[in-house]
């Protein structure tokens, strides 16, 4: 393909994360054993879910907006860890919407997106030395 490249050019796509890990301070998108990148979990200031239709099925997606931005990052339930992360999200996210994954999934096979947390202002991101509602600390995932 490198060949294809520079005597065509065609370019070479990039890969597109297929795992997501998450611990106390971020999350990271991974191809492989390769680390694409890491967001810090008090850079982000608004967590989306929404549904991608893939033609044949529809595939449920989480999004992270940065502070300061409009993009966001994505992963989706086809990723190994998305489970974990979807189950870590409440210890990090103080108020994200627990309701919202029949909201998005149906309708089938329409977009159905939705904020399930902003950063309130004047807020900040639970981190793992702070406690929670309970007087206990974040919990730590892998």
């Amino acid at each position: 393909m490198k060949l294809l490249s520079k005597l065509f050019g065609v370019s070479e796509k990039k890969p597109l994360p297929n795992r997501v890990s998450v611990d106390a301070s971020s999350i990271s998108f991974w191809t492989n054993k390769s680390l694409m990148f890491t967001l810090d979990w008090k850079d982000i200031s608004k967590v989306i879910a929404y549904k991608d239709d893939l033609f044949s099925y529809d595939e449920i997606c989480v999004g992270f907006v940065l502070q300061g931005s409009d993009e966001y990052r994505w992963t989706g339930e086809d990723m190994v860890g998305y489970k974990e992360l979807i189950d870590y999200l409440p210890s990090v996210f103080s108020g994200i919407r627990t309701d919202w994954w029949e909201k998005v999934a149906f309708p089938a096979f329409e977009r159905n997106q939705l904020t399930i947390w902003k950063e309130p202002t004047g807020v900040t991101v639970k981190s793992e030395a702070e406690p929670d509602g309970a007087g206990n600390a974040a919990p730590q995932h892998t």
